[in-house]
């Protein structure tokens, strides 16, 4: 089994939890069907009110995943800009 997955199943609030700390606002988890979805198992999505805000949202996402679960991402698209963030786990 995937390790991202076992993750996902051992705290599924894991990484919602880490968006709430940093102020995140109408924060989701997205579970798409194995079936459909032959590139991702989940997607989170959280929202923030300026770029400093979603930079501190994304780098406590991926703070944790690596903390608690030895989980790192294998790229990440928009760190630069900070508007958004797509961490492939």
């Amino acid at each position: 089994m995937n390790h991202k997955i076992n993750v996902v199943q051992q705290d599924p609030f894991a990484s919602p939890a880490a968006c709430d700390e940093k102020k995140g606002e109408d924060t989701r988890v997205l579970e798409l069907d194995a079936m459909d979805s032959g590139f991702t198992d989940f997607f989170l999505i959280s929202s923030g009110t300026n770029e400093r805000q979603t930079q501190a949202i994304a780098d406590e996402v991926e703070l944790r995943l690596k903390r608690d679960f030895g989980v790192y991402p294998n790229s990440v698209e928009g760190r630069r800009c900070s508007q958004y963030h797509t961490p492939n786990f």
